[in-house]
Protein backbone atom coordinates (compact mmCIF):
# COMPACT_ATOMS: atom_id res chain seq x y z
CA UNK A 1 0.00 0.00 0.00
CA UNK A 2 1.07 3.38 -0.94
CA UNK A 3 -0.13 6.61 0.10
CA UNK A 4 0.42 10.35 -0.82
CA UNK A 5 -1.39 13.23 0.81
CA UNK A 6 -1.04 17.03 1.20
CA UNK A 7 -2.26 18.87 4.13
CA UNK A 8 -2.64 22.37 3.97
CA UNK A 9 -3.05 24.80 6.81
CA UNK A 10 -4.11 28.19 6.96
CA UNK A 11 -2.46 30.17 9.41
CA UNK A 12 -2.21 33.76 10.69
CA UNK A 13 0.15 35.41 13.13
CA UNK A 14 -1.04 36.11 16.84
CA UNK A 15 0.16 39.33 16.96
CA UNK A 16 2.23 41.56 14.93
CA UNK A 17 0.63 40.50 11.72
CA UNK A 18 0.75 42.65 8.56
CA UNK A 19 -2.95 43.24 7.55
CA UNK A 20 -3.46 43.43 4.07
CA UNK A 21 -6.22 45.73 4.12
CA UNK A 22 -7.14 47.48 7.73
CA UNK A 23 -8.48 45.24 9.92
CA UNK A 24 -7.50 41.85 7.49
CA UNK A 25 -5.05 40.26 8.84
CA UNK A 26 -2.32 38.13 6.19
CA UNK A 27 -3.01 34.91 5.95
CA UNK A 28 -0.32 32.39 5.18
CA UNK A 29 -0.58 28.69 3.74
CA UNK A 30 1.78 25.58 4.61
CA UNK A 31 1.55 22.67 2.93
CA UNK A 32 2.64 19.10 3.98
CA UNK A 33 3.08 16.55 1.67
CA UNK A 34 3.82 13.30 3.26
CA UNK A 35 4.47 9.74 1.18
CA UNK A 36 4.50 6.34 3.36
CA UNK A 37 4.49 2.76 2.20
CA UNK A 38 3.39 -0.03 4.17
CA UNK A 39 3.02 -4.20 3.52
CA UNK A 40 0.77 -6.94 5.53
CA UNK A 41 3.04 -9.60 6.75
CA UNK A 42 1.59 -12.36 9.17
CA UNK A 43 -1.76 -10.53 9.22
CA UNK A 44 -0.27 -7.36 10.65
CA UNK A 45 0.46 -4.06 8.95
CA UNK A 46 3.90 -3.14 8.58
CA UNK A 47 4.77 0.29 8.13
CA UNK A 48 7.52 0.87 5.33
CA UNK A 49 9.75 3.99 4.65
CA UNK A 50 8.03 7.29 4.58
CA UNK A 51 9.34 10.71 3.69
CA UNK A 52 7.98 14.46 3.74
CA UNK A 53 8.34 17.64 2.41
CA UNK A 54 6.88 21.19 3.56
CA UNK A 55 6.17 24.16 1.56
CA UNK A 56 6.34 27.96 3.30
CA UNK A 57 8.70 26.97 6.21
CA UNK A 58 11.79 28.87 7.35
CA UNK A 59 14.16 26.84 6.87
CA UNK A 60 16.75 28.25 8.80
CA UNK A 61 14.28 28.21 11.60
CA UNK A 62 15.81 25.68 14.42
CA UNK A 63 14.63 21.83 14.21
CA UNK A 64 12.47 22.15 17.24
CA UNK A 65 9.74 20.04 15.45
CA UNK A 66 7.29 22.85 15.06
CA UNK A 67 6.43 24.40 11.71
CA UNK A 68 7.56 28.03 11.06
CA UNK A 69 5.30 29.56 8.31
CA UNK A 70 6.75 32.51 6.08
CA UNK A 71 4.81 35.22 6.01
CA UNK A 72 4.70 38.27 2.97
CA UNK A 73 8.05 40.11 4.75
CA UNK A 74 9.62 37.05 5.93
CA UNK A 75 9.58 34.97 2.72
CA UNK A 76 10.78 38.55 0.56
CA UNK A 77 14.06 37.50 2.73
CA UNK A 78 14.33 34.74 1.57
CA UNK A 79 17.30 34.05 -1.17
CA UNK A 80 17.72 30.96 -3.22
CA UNK A 81 14.17 29.36 -2.49
CA UNK A 82 13.00 27.40 -4.75
CA UNK A 83 9.03 27.31 -6.27
CA UNK A 84 7.52 24.08 -5.42
CA UNK A 85 4.07 22.53 -6.55
CA UNK A 86 3.35 20.30 -3.62
CA UNK A 87 0.27 18.54 -5.60
CA UNK A 88 2.30 17.40 -8.60
CA UNK A 89 2.97 13.39 -9.19
CA UNK A 90 6.42 14.33 -9.87
CA UNK A 91 6.98 16.70 -6.84
CA UNK A 92 9.24 14.52 -4.62
CA UNK A 93 11.66 13.56 -7.43
CA UNK A 94 11.55 17.30 -8.75
CA UNK A 95 11.69 17.97 -4.79
CA UNK A 96 14.99 19.60 -2.98
CA UNK A 97 17.15 18.79 -0.51
CA UNK A 98 16.24 19.10 2.96
CA UNK A 99 17.66 22.66 4.22
CA UNK A 100 16.40 23.91 0.93
CA UNK A 101 13.17 26.57 1.48
CA UNK A 102 10.28 25.46 -0.54
CA UNK A 103 7.39 28.22 -2.04
CA UNK A 104 4.39 26.69 -2.83
CA UNK A 105 3.47 27.73 -6.62
CA UNK A 106 -0.38 26.87 -6.16
CA UNK A 107 -3.17 26.78 -3.23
Amino acid sequence: MHADYPFVYAVIKTEGGWEVRPGRDEVSRVVVRRQLSATVRDGKLVLGPSRHVIANDAYAAPEDGFIHPLFSKEAAKVKGGKRFDPYAAHAFLAGAPPGTCLTPTRT
